[in-house]
């Protein structure tokens, strides 16, 4: 009795494996026939956002009834849904914009025409999150939206829960740094040679306290001449014209919080000319 009853078992489990593996092979020949050619998150490429399929395990000594390979097709949950996620720019100047876009897609492969899609960003030094704009879906179910960036943040495509119709969908996440703007300026650009000049530097956005530093160029490298803290007016560097001829300096925002990478400014061409003469032929310095 025994042996005709695991003899039993064991048919049962060949016909549950078969099933399965019919099911598997349907699906990844399915997957096949919808996967895009190559390319652009079009519509063609919906099924981009798809998981790839994980074939079943072979079942234990106490398998469970499986559906036929057809039945397994058409219990796919058609509401589960895909959205990626792509910035235009991983690194940027603060105040510039992004372009964040995607494709949103069901379970089944089918675009998802006309459905919302918010952009969540996650600042990288708070965490804090904030919506930072949203799209609907177009006939290929893609969107695209424009951000400005304000600060380092990792962004996030959503497409909300619509009740008894789709459930959530997140995206991956892509990060975008934002670059400090610095500006550099002095009084004159043609000082008189050995007098004393002051370079000036303002960040956006402020950061006081924090350290930058005034860099000379020297043959194809750049070389440290002094070192400032910000204050409310910014940085300044005070230094003596001594050299003749050409200079080229810029002022480098040393890094000192996540929310922003640093920056150089723009680069200032100090040439000294010769002194002016005064008091009967006495030269200035």
């Amino acid at each position: 009795m025994n042996g005709i009853q695991s003899l039993g078992e064991s048919r049962t489990a060949a016909r549950v494996a078969l099933s399965l593996s019919i099911a598997a092979a349907l699906v990844a020949a399915s997957l096949a026939f919808l996967a895009p050619a190559a390319g652009s998150l079009r519509a063609q490429d919906c099924t981009e956002a798809l998981p790839t399929p994980t074939p079943s395990a072979t079942p234990t000594e106490s398998p469970t009834v499986t559906p036929f390979a057809g039945e397994a097709l058409a219990a796919a949950d058609p509401e589960e849904r895909f959205v990626s996620l792509e910035a235009s720019k991983s690194v940027v100047k603060i105040g510039s914009t992004v372009t964040i876009s995607g494709v949103l897609a069901s379970a089944d492969g089918s675009c998802r025409p006309e459905e919302r899609v918010d952009i969540i960003s996650a600042a990288l030094g708070s965490g804090a999150e904030r919506k930072s704009g949203q799209a609907v879906t177009d006939a290929e179910g893609a969107y695209e939206v424009t951000v400005k960036v304000g600060a380092s943040a990792s962004y996030y495509a959503m497409a909300r829960e619509i009740k008894d119709v789709a459930l959530e969908a997140r995206s991956e996440p892509a990060t975008v740094l934002a670059k400090v703007h610095v500006f550099a300026r002095t009084r004159s650009l043609k000082p008189e040679r050995r007098s004393k000049i002051e370079i000036t530097a303002q960040i956006q956005p402020r950061h006081d306290g924090s350290t930058a530093k005034l860099e000379r160029k020297k043959d194809e490298t750049w070389k440290t001449v002094m070192s400032d803290k910000a204050d409310r007016s910014g940085f300044s560097f005070k230094l003596k014209a001594f050299w003749k001829g050409k200079r080229v300096f810029r002022v480098t925002w040393v890094k000192s919080d996540e929310d922003h990478e640093p920056a150089s400014s723009n680069r200032l061409k100090i040439k000294t000319v010769k002194p002016v003469e005064r008091d009967g032929g006495r030269r200035r310095g």
